[in-house]
């Protein structure tokens, strides 16, 4: 008769103590960018895991294909992690507002940001109402609040929740590197967005600061950084800027080759970048922001080309993809308004232009409630 042998080796690989530290390393690996080796340990772990830990990996995983591109992938996830956090937790508890918010950002990684605005609002809401102690996720909070309601033009809302953030920042011993440079960037934009470029230029270099040298969330700033030289044309000093966060894996190349796009029409290249964002359309996957821009941008080739129907054309399919998303910069929204109404004067459409030329005064309005 043989006999079995009991496979005491493996054992302490299945003890919770092994579960929350192979999730921590995971989590270390995660935030050094080695996502290929981070998501092979969260996957490993993940039919392991009991309930509440489950929940924890969940999450990480999810954010993981955020940063890897793949947020759709991270739905289902978060979802469940949701769940059995409402369950194990309830409804208003840290471990539950974790989970709201990555769901939040996962919809905003798809463009959906109607939903993720309500999802962020509710964390916020709950988090003040139940006096959160923990300040480090109230200051998250307040930093994914201020994105949406700069999307949405709320410029001066937005620059006041950036401050509350950046003022429960400035109490934590020693803030999360992520969480102060997400605060700097959305500073940084939103300041642009009102013309406080010098401003601007300070935060992006504060978050540059904190940047590991390769790491992904370093292009992000630098394409930031790019549109603030745009800003104030300093044409060759962004290329430069977006060939340098080339050199650093981008998630979203589209975002650089759009910018790259509106590079070659202010050097008056316009086929060079009318090639170049038909290639971007083709493909399919530039959000709601991206395609409202690549809109905004070929009708300016048309009007150089004194096409002046395909321009509002372009116009028009610009302004109807920013009335299905909030995802859409409204500094950029008043320019696109401008030029629709100016070509719209010139088609002596005049009724147009006028209901055009009101959006522009209420962006303006909203830029100037902001300084």
């Amino acid at each position: 008769m043989s006999s079995s042998v009991m496979p005491i080796l493996f054992l302490p690989l299945l003890s919770p103590d092994w579960i929350v530290n192979s999730n921590a390393q995971a989590h270390v690996l995660h935030t050094e960018a080695q996502y290929e080796r981070a998501e092979m340990q969260y996957r490993a772990i993940l039919p392991w895991a009991a309930r509440r830990q489950r929940a924890v990996v969940l999450n990480n995983l999810a954010m993981l294909l955020k940063d890897r591109g793949r947020a759709s992938e991270g739905f289902a996830l978060v979802e469940e992690s949701l769940e059995i956090r409402r369950i194990e937790y309830g409804p208003r508890h840290h471990e539950t507002w974790i989970s709201l918010s990555n769901l939040g950002s996962l919809y905003g990684a798809v463009g959906d940001w109607k939903t993720a605005g309500k999802l962020f609002r509710q964390v916020l809401r709950e988090r003040l109402e139940a006096g959160e102690a923990r300040q480090a996720g109230l200051a998250d909070s307040y930093v994914n609040v201020a994105l949406v309601e700069k999307l949405e033009g709320r410029f001066a809302e937005s620059l006041r929740s950036l401050s509350q953030a950046l003022a429960i920042q400035k109490q934590l011993e020693k803030p999360h590197w992520k969480s102060v440079v997400a605060l700097h960037n959305n500073l940084g934009t939103s300041l642009i967005a009102i013309g406080k470029l010098k401003q601007a230029r300070g935060h992006f270099m504060e978050a540059l600061g904190e940047v590991p040298e390769r790491h992904p969330v370093r292009a992000q700033i630098l394409l930031s950084l790019a549109s603030l030289e745009m800003a104030e044309h300093h044409w060759q000093r962004a290329r430069v800027v977006i060939e340098e966060a080339l050199g650093v894996e981008v998630k979203n190349r589209s975002a650089a080759e759009k910018m790259l796009a509106w590079l070659e029409y202010y050097e008056g290249k316009w086929e060079a970048a009318e090639q170049r964002i038909r290639r971007l359309l083709d493909r399919g996957n530039m959000d709601a922001m991206g395609q409202a821009d690549a809109a905004y941008l070929m009708a300016h080739i048309e009007v150089k080309r004194k096409r002046a129907n395909a321009a509002i054309a372009a116009l028009e399919k610009s302004i109807e993809v920013t009335r299905e998303s909030v995802g859409v910069n409204a500094s950029s929204l008043r320019g696109t308004y401008l030029l629709y109404a100016k070509l719209m004067r010139e088609q002596q459409r005049f009724a147009e232009a006028a209901k055009a030329e009101q959006q522009v005064i209420t962006l303006e309005t909203r830029i100037a409630l902001a300084h």
